[in-house]
């Protein structure tokens, strides 16, 4: 009995011989198919996400809540362009949160200095991805 082999088996066989590993396969893949998943998203650094949990999230949720203009839940919602604006959602919350108007200061969700030393960490730096929270 003859086993049939997919083309993907046979793609693999190749790269496995030319010595290529998973990484590059994925990267690959990713080239020719964009929807592949090769692995977990990107995500907000643990640090970050813990004070966007605490602070932001309440309002922008998602769905929204309380007026909130967008969700930033995820990271790429951090990444993606603010309504209106012609520059990504963390941008308008670096200077939303500069101008110390986000947080605002209704209800006692202020920044304290350690969480805007978090935050302006995270801007300084072009807000890069990092490891979730666990």
């Amino acid at each position: 009995m003859k086993v049939q082999s997919s083309p993907g088996d046979k793609k693999r066989g190749i790269l496995k011989l030319l010595g290529l590993n998973g990484s590059i396969l994925c990267s690959l893949a990713v080239l020719a198919a964009p929807a592949t998943n090769c692995g977990p998203a990107p995500a907000i650094p643990c640090n970050v996400q813990t004070v966007l949990a605490a602070k932001c999230q309440t309002c922008h949720s998602d769905p929204v809540k309380n007026g909130a203009p967008f969700p930033l839940m995820t990271y790429a919602q951090t990444q993606e362009n603010a309504p209106g604006w012609n520059v990504p959602k963390w941008q308008r919350m670096r200077d939303r949160v500069n101008a110390n108007t986000m947080p605002p200061v209704v209800g006692g969700i202020a920044l304290t200095s350690a969480e805007r030393s978090t935050l302006t960490g995270w801007f300084n730096a072009n807000a890069p991805a990092g490891t979730a929270c666990p």
